[in-house]
């Protein structure tokens, strides 16, 4: 696949695709090599800056560990503007739910170059 010339849609289409499977070497694929990664800077689950692909690879494993069998996934909605894509979403598993996650993706060169991801988690039941 040419990630350089893809289209959002398309870059759009991969990245969900990827993380539905659950695919991590797939999923940073539509990461550039020098990714900026802020995850819940105002603290919360992975809290921190991940950089470069294997920075967002570990955060995707914390992510997918937390969250270990989905049961809903339900983005609300979907702002796409020239190379800016926001996403506004929540997630309920087994044991955890997550409400308000809104994660902001600045695209060049056909991958995400600066990505902030802001989100709240709970235990279920509390």
């Amino acid at each position: 696949m040419d990630f350089k010339n893809r289209t959002m849609q398309e870059i759009w289409e991969h990245h969900g695709k990827s993380l539905a499977a659950r695919d991590v070497n797939e999923f940073i694929k539509d990461f550039s090599d020098d990714v900026i990664f802020i995850n819940n800077p105002n603290g919360g689950h992975a809290q921190g800056v991940f950089t470069g692909q294997k920075g967002v690879a570990m955060w995707c494993k914390e992510f997918f560990t937390l969250f270990g069998k989905i049961q809903d996934f339900v983005v609300a909605d979907t702002y796409f503007k020239n190379n800016i894509v926001v996403v506004e979403w929540e997630i309920n598993s087994e044991t955890h739910r997550c409400r308000g996650g809104v994660d902001t993706f600045i695209v060049e060169d056909g991958r995400f170059k600066i990505v902030t991801v802001v989100y709240q988690v709970a235990e279920k039941g509390a």
